[in-house]
């Protein structure tokens, strides 16, 4: 409330301001947490007890400092499960800033307008102009930084597009399996699959032998199937084929 009257009564995301969770922010790289599984999946009530000074757990902790909350909850055979989410649109937006920061050393006023250009992209089904710039954003990312895991490289995909609000849904569940990454902008739908140290053609040959699109054709969108590798060695996207889905029989 002071930082507001102290401002002349403009409104600002104070509170995030007031306790940049720089401590946080790299438990959870150090933990590689899985930061879209922690919100696409319900837990129990011992998630928010599960707190250890000695052996902190990253899910528990964003609870308790807020930057997570209970966004519903449903009973099944006397067990109470509970789906998290974050509080409001400016903390969402705020974290995943902060995020990347942490993760791919962007300075978080710039983070916001390399997103916006990536959706810019995508909605307008410039597929290689958004890939160009990921290529362009991890070549900047200090070599001693990154973790050579593919849930690194995923964590900073999904991150753009929750920062600027699109829809992405990771490890989405279909009848044949779990699509890496689902991504509507305007009207294309974009799915994803990555490989680390892989090649395109095997990711996207995954997705044909899966037929990951099956669920989305009822929408009526263009989607484009994107099959993507990074290198570990190169430590950035090494190469990204598309197809379209086959014509309904």
């Amino acid at each position: 409330m002071a930082k507001f009257f102290e401002s002349g009564g403009e409104f600002e995301n104070y509170w995030f301001a007031t306790g940049t969770p720089s401590f946080l922010l790299k438990l959870l790289k150090r933990q590689r947490f899985d930061f879209e599984k922690a919100l696409a999946q319900p837990v129990d009530r011992l998630a928010f007890a599960a707190y250890d000074v000695e052996q902190i757990e990253a899910l528990p902790l964003l609870f308790q400092t807020g930057y997570l909350t209970i966004k519903s909850s449903s009973q099944s055979r006397g067990v109470t499960r509970y789906r998290l989410g974050f509080p409001n649109r400016e903390v969402e937006a705020a974290f995943n800033a902060y995020l990347l920061e942490e993760y791919g050393a962007v300075r978080k006023e710039r983070s916001g307008v390399i997103a916006s250009d990536l959706t810019d992209f995508l909605e307008a089904g410039d597929l290689n102009g958004a890939m160009e710039l990921r290529r362009a954003f991890l070549a900047g990312i200090p070599y001693d930084i990154q973790i050579k895991v593919e849930r690194y490289y995923q964590t900073i995909f999904y991150t753009f597009f929750r920062l600027v609000g699109i829809f992405v849904e990771a490890e989405a569940r279909t009848s044949s399996g779990r699509i890496d990454a689902v991504v509507k902008a305007g009207t294309h739908i974009y799915i994803f699959e990555f490989k680390l140290d892989g090649s395109a053609d095997a990711a996207l040959d995954q997705i044909r032998d899966k037929e990951y699109w099956l669920k989305h054709r009822a929408e009526g969108k263009d989607i484009t199937l994107v099959g993507a590798s990074f290198g570990a060695a190169e430590r950035n996207l090494v190469e990204w084929k598309t197809a379209s889905p086959p014509q309904a029989g």
